[in-house]
């Protein structure tokens, strides 16, 4: 039996993309990594193709391709092209949703999403149009959590909540803290509304009035020094109105890090009911710190709960087994939302 072929692009966030290739590769896949020139954000590869090069690769790979599995939304031609002709072909094409490609204000308003205010109404229509489109072409979608899938299953005949894929660019092993410095706590920001940054500074500054501890703020920078800081922190809060968590809460859990962050339970799938984070609300957040601070005992066991779920659930291999379920189910007949792990595919009732 020849080796399935696997193409994976045109975006790369948090490498992402790169973990799934990875994760993919371990199971004898042959899985190919081909983005956009430049990548958005600080993520250097050796992938990124220019236009022409693009293009070029957009039109051969349903030639050499199985599958086609497009991240963030998008294809690598403008007009998406390149679907319609992996479509007449007859190859399987999925694609990945992660937040912002597909997030809209009328449905999170609607639905009572956390991150309804910060959304404008002025995209919902460009991003519709967008999402419609590719649950046109597309046979299935695949969302990191039930919040992602609401705004994709009215588009798409197959929408699957799997892990996201973890990369291993942080997974150094943390250090030992000095005796008398105070507790660290890290919170990285990638916009400082959306993560609530302002409320976490004011919940530090209350909380450290009752224990020792040391706020450290990081925005802008590379997963280098993100994984740097993650070494020295001894806790992390990530952020305040999120419906699940982000990439830097399971680097920090893979780290053996308690995390806090704001976490809407509707949001998750059966496979996140394993997650050891520490549920907080602006309300909660500063007495949570102090009372997790004062317990070394409960920071450790929340560390070493962290790190197993993101071993058992997100590490490459293990997420890419989810996402081998998604191909083999979504050549079926079936249709839904699916939730989808490595131990396989089960239907999820539609809640909204």
């Amino acid at each position: 039996m020849s080796r399935l072929r696997v193409a994976i692009g045109p975006a790369e966030i948090s490498w992402t993309s790169s973990a799934l290739a990875e994760g993919l590769g371990s199971a004898d896949v042959d899985a190919e990594l081909a983005f956009w020139s430049p990548l958005p954000g600080p993520f250097p590869t050796d992938r990124a193709l220019g236009r022409v090069a693009r293009t070029l690769y957009a039109v051969r790979a349903p030639l050499r391709r199985d599958v086609l599995h497009y991240q963030y939304g998008f294809t690598w031609i403008p007009g998406r092209v390149d679907a319609w002709w992996a479509r007449l072909l007859r190859r399987l094409r999925v694609v990945s949703y992660y937040g912002d490609d597909c997030r809209r204000a009328d449905v999170a308003t609607r639905l009572g999403w956390p991150l309804a205010p910060f959304k404008d109404p002025v995209h919902d229509a460009s991003v519709r149009r967008r999402v419609e489109a590719m649950g046109r072409l597309c046979d299935a979608a695949v969302a990191i959590d039930l919040e992602i899938a609401s705004y994709l299953r009215p588009f798409f005949r197959r929408v699957y909540v799997a892990p996201v894929p973890l990369h291993n660019r942080t997974a150094g092993a943390t250090s030992t803290r000095p005796e008398r410095r105070p507790l660290r706590v890290l919170h990285a920001p990638s916009d400082r509304a959306l993560k609530g940054t302002a409320m976490i500074e004011r919940a530090v500054a209350e909380a450290a009035q009752d224990v020792p501890l040391e706020l450290v703020v990081l925005s802008g920078v590379g997963h280098e020094a993100v994984g740097a800081a993650l070494a020295e922190a001894d806790m992390v809060v990530d952020q305040m109105h999120s419906a699940s968590v982000s990439i830097l809460s399971l680097e920090a859990m893979r780290a053996r890090l308690p995390v806090l962050s704001h976490v809407d339970r509707r949001a998750l799938a059966p496979f996140h009911e394993e997650l050891p984070v520490v549920g907080v609300t602006e309300e909660t957040l500063a007495r949570e710190l102090v009372e997790l601070a004062g317990d070394e005992a409960r920071r450790r066991r929340l560390g070493s709960e962290g790190h197993d779920y993101v071993q058992r659930r997100h590490e490459a291999h293990r997420a890419a087994a989810a996402v081998l379920r998604v191909y083999e189910h979504a050549r079926g007949d079936a249709t839904g939302l699916f939730e989808a792990t490595a131990d396989g595919v089960r239907p999820l009732p539609e809640a909204w």
